[in-house]
């Protein structure tokens, strides 16, 4: 159940300008008003930044939820790339039934695959650092476990 604190954040994001947005989840199910700021800004930056990685010990969207990342893909041409980090099994069997309705631009891997998960992003080299502290940062704001080491 997500909090009642409307201060309460379930979602953190921000972006590497011009590679990737990154997006880290609390343990409680995203907000509405989180989901819906995370899909306002992945339509904004639809184009100029076709990468996403995840981090969710868990969460998920709701059915609502999902339905609406459904109507912004298809506003924002149905392009880019999603990584999904999770140490859930049941989060990474979810996401690959998933990503046939993503036409398989979307693929699961446990915590310690950083490397594959942006790998599959297709994150340029020099990029990957930057991409991996930002990652770090949103973690240690969301009170999640960090990444085990690479």
């Amino acid at each position: 159940m997500a909090s009642s604190d409307p201060s309460a954040r379930t979602m953190y994001m921000d972006q590497v300008p011009g590679v990737a947005v990154v997006i880290v989840h609390t343990d409680e199910p995203p907000s509405d008003e989180d989901w819906d700021a995370h899909l306002e800004l992945l339509v904004s930056l639809a184009g100029a930044v076709d990468r996403v990685l995840v981090y969710t010990g868990g969460a998920g969207p709701s059915v609502a939820q999902r339905r609406r990342t459904n109507e912004a893909f298809v506003r924002a041409g149905g392009t880019g790339v999603s990584a999904i980090l999770t140490p859930s099994r049941m989060v990474r069997g979810i996401v690959k039934a998933f990503s046939w309705a993503m036409q398989g631009q979307m693929r699961a891997f446990a915590p310690s695959e950083f490397r594959r998960a942006v790998d599959f992003l297709g994150v340029p080299a020099d990029d990957i650092a930057p991409v991996r502290a930002l990652l770090d940062a949103l973690l240690e704001r969301a009170g999640q476990a960090p990444l085990p080491p690479e």
